[in-house]
């Protein structure tokens, strides 16, 4: 992406991170030991306020790994899928559990 422009990698990476800290987003680099996904019978044994707080942090991590995705600072693009299968799971669990209160109420 940066020899297409001319850049040099080294500056254009600077010129990225000057950037990101001035904008209200963090940019991380994380490598595959640093996703920690939970299983799903896990994921059940949290309260509802904790799986929605978990969610807002799986989406966050999310945006961190698409926007160094598309800046090519993210090496190990199988995080991506890590983190959408652990979003996916909690958004499952989220509606079970929304369903369970339900049936309880009535």
């Amino acid at each position: 992406m940066f020899e297409l422009a001319g850049v040099p990698e080294p500056l254009a990476r600077d010129a990225l991170r000057l950037a990101a800290q001035k904008l209200p987003i963090t940019l991380l680099v994380r490598d595959s030991r640093e996703v920690i996904s939970l299983k799903a019978k896990e994921i059940r044994e949290l309260s509802p306020d904790d799986v929605t707080k978990r969610m807002q942090e799986a989406r966050q991590e999310l945006f961190n790994l698409r926007f160094q995705h598309a800046t090519g600072a993210l090496e190990n693009t199988s995080q991506l899928t890590l983190v959408k299968r652990e979003l996916a799971r909690l958004l499952t669990i989220q509606g079970e559990q929304a369903e369970q209160q339900e049936g309880g109420a009535r």
